[in-house]
């Protein structure tokens, strides 16, 4: 090939543009590379972090658990409208009641027939986060605290409920409620702060009784679980970990009596926990939830022989349910 003039006058440009493009290859192939490197990195911590959290969260040592968290029974799903599912409450013949955040509906799902069978509307959208059956009268807690009261009537498909005001407010940010048979009270459960004062306390959680009598809330919480009870009996079960303030979250989002033992079962979404704690406020057990088991725990409740229904978002699809025998 003999060189031109032309051909000479362009070998400069020439070789400009293959060394850019040779340099541009290089540095998108460093780039890329530092992005997989970035996500191997990203990956690795994250599977770290919940390695450490399950550790943290393990069933504790020296207690008698009731329930394997990581092998349920079955999965329900539950239709889309009970996407945003927020409570929960077994009310008979294999019938669990369901409330969901944004709807003044109470929708009763038969396990069985694994569809629902019946609705109730007693109130305009709202952020409605517990549900409970006594006999036949269901009371239904908004985030703010406010108590909806109706009887359960399935030949009309809307009910007039009764409001009932506490003393609690958007601070406190209310999202179970259950029935403490043996005390004929009501129990909510704080999700933020826990005292009904201005008083401060990020870190503790109220748990508070309801006057089925004089319908009315007992202004003194039944016991309070604070930070450090929660540091100190996870250092106590399992000594060798060690835990900072971060890895102790604790923002409940249902709660429910044991129907044999009468403790109380915590559901936390916020700390992937399920806590266990007496009726006089002292910690028994914990349990570690896995997220890709239970996506977001928002409702539990318990059959009348012990079997536990824990209820989760579905987070942009259906919600489903589990069902957790009891072990023998």
């Amino acid at each position: 090939m003999y060189l031109t003039a032309s051909n000479q006058a362009l070998l400069p440009f020439n070789n400009y543009r293959l060394k850019s493009s040779s340099k541009l290859l290089k540095s998108n192939l460093i780039t890329g590379l530092l992005l997989i490197f970035t996500q191997v990195l990203i990956s690795s911590c994250a599977k770290q972090k919940q390695s450490a959290a399950d550790e943290l969260y393990l069933v504790t040592e020296g207690t008698r658990t009731k329930y394997d968290l990581l092998n349920p029974s079955k999965k329900f799903l539950l239709p889309y409208v009970l996407e945003e599912v927020s409570g929960l409450s077994f009310y008979k013949n294999d019938i669990i009641a369901c409330i969901q955040d944004e709807s003044g509906k109470i929708f009763f799902y038969d396990i069985n027939e694994e569809k629902i069978t019946h609705t109730i509307l007693f109130e305009y959208s709202g952020d409605y986060e517990g549900i409970e059956i006594i006999n036949n009268s269901v009371f239904v807690v908004k985030s703010n605290g406010d108590l909806f009261n109706l009887n359960i009537d399935f030949d009309v498909e809307k009910s007039q409920a009764s409001k009932i005001e506490t003393a609690f407010d958007s601070k406190n940010n209310i999202e179970g409620l259950g029935f403490d048979a043996t005390k004929g009270k009501l129990i909510l459960v704080t999700k933020d702060q826990a005292g009904l004062d201005d008083k401060k306390d990020k870190d503790s959680r109220g748990v508070y009784s309801f006057d089925l009598d004089k319908m009315k809330l007992d202004a003194k919480p039944l016991f309070v679980v604070t930070m450090e009870e929660r540091r100190d009996f996870y250092k106590k079960n399992n000594p060798e970990n060690s835990y900072d303030d971060k890895r102790l979250l604790f923002k409940p989002s249902g709660i429910a009596v044991h129907p044999i033992d009468g403790n109380y079962y915590i559901l936390a979404s916020v700390g992937k926990i399920l806590l266990v704690v007496s009726s006089a406020g002292d910690i028994i057990e914990s349990y570690t939830i896995k997220p890709g088991i239970l996506t977001q725990p928002e409702g539990i409740c318990f059959a009348p022989d012990g079997t536990m229904y824990i209820a989760s978002e579905g987070d942009g699809d259906r919600g489903f349910m589990l069902r957790f025998d009891m072990l023998k």
